[in-house]
């Protein structure tokens, strides 16, 4: 009788654990929500990722494809130089929920399994490189960089 209470009061236990997770966690790192709020679009930028070359000077954009799978980005190192314009598109080639986030940059991009996305990055002037990483894996090690020289 005492051991059946026991397993009961350990499974009831373990059910407010699971509960606990998915409503605190799933939320955050689960899917990306199918519409960004009002004002807002998916992939905030900052004028440094949306800058434009000015007028006469204008600079043909390098396109670029990064892979995000299971905890890492492929490639994982991109040569860029100061003031390259890239047009990155991000494909999630994983089975689970990714992002790519350049916090220097303001980028915050949601990709569930199987989405790609799309943005333009203007390399700013002044560093030497530019990490980006996944928000809910970058403790796994899913981060990359863009290394910033001559490419």
């Amino acid at each position: 009788m005492a051991r059946t209470v026991l397993i009961a009061g350990v499974a009831v236990i373990v059910i407010v654990i699971a509960v606990i997770l998915a409503t605190n966690i799933i939320p955050q790192y689960g899917e990306a929500p199918e519409e960004a709020p009002a004002g807002e679009t998916p992939a905030q930028t900052t004028p440094a990722a949306a800058e434009t070359t000015p007028a006469g000077e204008a600079q043909e954009a390098r396109k670029l494809t990064i892979d995000a799978t299971e905890y890492e980005y492929e490639p994982g190192s991109i040569k860029v130089s100061p003031g390259e314009r890239l047009i990155v598109t991000v494909k999630n080639t994983g089975r689970i929920f990714h992002t790519f986030t350049i916090d220097e940059l303001n980028i915050d991009i949601p990709l569930n399994p199987g989405e790609e996305r799309t943005v333009e990055i203007v390399i700013p002037s002044g560093v030497d490189k530019i990490t980006f990483y996944c928000k809910p894996h970058r403790g796994l090690g899913m981060v990359g960089e863009f290394v910033v020289g001559e490419a």
